[in-house]
């Protein structure tokens, strides 16, 4: 199958890649490289890999692509509470900009593959979100991806995933990730002040969102769905998943918990991944796993 991938440089976007390469996918990768980090380089000896530099929302660049392609996946974006609040405009032009365009442009018989991000749930309190559950964003990033999801969906065609936090390693590590960041601050400082350790996340996988993504894109039965992507035991307060850490790295971890001080990302939520395991699809990477990668991964990092 022929699949373009945007943001393909990105976290996300190098697990993918390999992985469909691995699958005899034909893949374009486009990306504006705007980190510095030669991501991709490992795979450009694949003859069914094209790389180019680009930005996602120049569409005389991705329309021709996307012309070629079956499957588009829709990953350039910024990610993330600061990334979005430190570049409002690009945020905007990015999430939700550039698929305004995808939708208006792309053949309806295109599929399109969009990761949301369950940080549209916001603060649902003991509430047990599901795929019915209402979308309340509380910051830009979060409505601009909820924004970007319901382009996708009046559109037909498509798969979203709607992802927990992730974690793992990646050839575009990022160390900001809550467990990511966490595990490093484990490793390298030894020590982490939690604001508002009560509030609650899901995680998963890096290879898994990997594994999620090339089902979609292969199995017709995932047409026209929206999943949360989880793992069902990380349902976990930040203090909880501090615990796992500390856990993990012998104890040598103080945990100070800030309760008078107030997180910039302020999401609250448990969420259920029902929909996607009555599909037919599991993790198969667990949070304790992922810990113990990433320790060994942070532990030769400079």
């Amino acid at each position: 199958m022929r699949i373009l991938v945007t943001g393909a440089a990105g976290y996300i976007g190098t697990v993918l890649v390999e992985r469909l390469l691995r699958g005899n996918h034909q893949v374009v990768a486009l990306d504006s490289f705007r980190h510095g980090v030669p991501s991709l380089s490992a795979l450009a000896s694949n003859g069914g890999l094209i790389i180019e530099r680009t930005d996602a929302r120049k569409w005389e660049k991705v329309g021709t692509w996307a012309t070629w392609a079956d499957v588009v996946v829709p990953l350039a974006g910024l990610v993330g509470v600061e990334e979005c609040r430190r570049d409002s405009v690009a945020a905007t032009t990015t999430n939700e900009g550039a698929i305004v365009t995808l939708c208006k442009y792309l053949a309806p018989e295109k599929r399109i593959v969009f990761p949301n991000t369950n940080s549209g749930y916001g603060m649902s309190g003991e509430a047990v979100c599901t795929e019915e559950s209402e979308l309340r964003p509380i910051s830009l990033y979060g409505v601009t991806k909820c924004s970007a999801e319901k382009l996708i969906v009046a559109r037909g065609n498509y798969t979203v995933f709607r992802l927990a936090t992730v974690f793992g390693m990646s050839p575009r590590m990022r160390w900001d990730l809550m467990v990511n960041n966490f595990v490093w601050r484990a490793v390298k400082d030894r020590a982490i002040v939690l604001f508002q350790p009560q509030f609650r996340r899901n995680f998963i996988h890096v290879h898994d969102v990997a594994r999620a993504f090339e089902r979609a894109i292969v199995d017709e039965e995932f047409n026209n769905q929206v999943f949360n992507l989880g793992l069902d035991e990380a349902n976990l307060t930040k203090r909880e998943l501090a615990d796992r850490v500390q856990c993990a790295v012998g104890g040598a971890f103080a945990i100070t918990e800030a309760q008078h001080m107030e997180d910039p990302d302020k999401r609250d939520y448990f969420v259920s991944n029902e929909k996607i395991a009555k599909a037919g699809f599991r993790p198969i990477h667990s949070l304790e796993e992922g810990i113990e990668e990433l320790v060994k991964g942070a532990r030769q990092w400079p």
